[in-house]
């Protein structure tokens, strides 16, 4: 391998790897799939506010359909359950 192979392969290296370095430090390349993340917590967080509203008035008939149709409406999510917690009361 020639001087000139070595010297612009180390060059392309070290470029490489600052670049790495400064994504992972100062996030300059944007993650994709963060939005997708974010939409789907806020989606969790509310329904979660809904669930347990609809839980508080023993409205569980109501929270099933709601439920239900949550599953039909999104594609990419195959199913939603209610668990009774060993701390719930009730």
């Amino acid at each position: 391998m020639t001087p000139a192979i070595r010297i612009s392969l180390s060059t392309l290296s070290l470029t490489t790897a600052l670049l790495f370095a400064a994504d992972w430090a100062l996030e300059i390349f944007p993650d994709p799939y963060d939005s997708a993340l974010e939409a789907r917590q806020d989606l969790s967080e509310s329904l979660v506010i809904q669930y347990s509203s609809l839980v508080t008035a023993d409205q569980l008939p109501d929270m099933q359909s709601a439920m239900e149709s949550m599953v039909a409406q999104m594609p990419d999510l195959s199913s939603m359950n209610l668990k009774k917690s060993k701390y719930f009361n009730r």
